[in-house]
């Protein structure tokens, strides 16, 4: 038989049987020398958070931390993922922008004048 290496399981162990005897009794276990009058004026002590209650406290915070992990690079991914496609909409990522705005593209087009068939002279490479 394999000797268990963790020294507080012992300790976890030892308080897992008291309080399964306690709770199998029903009431709280005290020596036979003590009168159920000094039992009845001081109040019952509970025990703090046991092992068992941490481990399962820090296994929900554990959960909840990593579908908030997962949540948020998602979001990012997708975050990233929807500039990308806006960008490339845009003409940035595609070389199509020249960074000048549509004053700069406006300047470069030549705008036929009514009645000549020629354009206004105003710029551009149309004459």
């Amino acid at each position: 038989m394999a000797v268990v290496r963790d020294p507080s399981f012992w300790r976890r162990f030892s308080m897992a049987v008291h309080l399964d005897e306690e709770h199998a009794d029903g009431a709280p276990a005290t020596s036979s020398s003590e009168s159920t009058s000094s039992s009845r004026s001081r109040p019952q002590l509970k025990h703090a958070e046991s092992w068992l209650e941490r481990q399962q406290k820090k296994s929900k915070r554990r959960t909840c931390i990593c579908w908030l992990f997962w949540m948020c690079f998602f979001g990012f991914v997708a975050g990233v993922v929807i500039v990308v496609l806006w960008l490339k909409t845009s003409g940035l990522l595609d070389g199509k922008h020249d960074g000048r705005g549509s004053a700069a593209q406006a300047a470069n087009t030549v705008t036929p004048i009514p009645g000549t068939g020629q354009g206004n002279g105003m710029g551009g490479t149309g004459r």
